[in-house]
């Protein structure tokens, strides 16, 4: 969701022919916009862990062993990248 939004909005909006003409180069460009999906994609996994934590807490779940906590979160940060 986050690449087709960055990526394609140019071409919805019309825009993709007043980017390319910039003076700006071209990779510049492109750098820029991986750099702001990178970002974008880590704040989303931040926010859905501490959201999970709200809930977890909110809940009054049972603790976890740390070793279930720290495999899950392993397993969770490598599925997103």
């Amino acid at each position: 969701m986050v690449a087709g939004w960055i990526f394609g909005r140019e071409y919805s909006e019309g825009t993709a022919k007043d980017l390319l003409s910039l003076p700006t180069s071209r990779t510049k460009i492109l750098n820029a916009k991986f750099t702001l999906y990178i970002i974008w994609c880590l704040l989303l996994v931040l926010s859905n862990l501490l959201l999970a934590f709200f809930f977890w807490w909110l809940l009054k779940l049972s603790l976890l062993d740390t070793t279930l906590l720290a495999q899950s979160l392993t397993a969770y940060l490598l599925q997103r990248f």
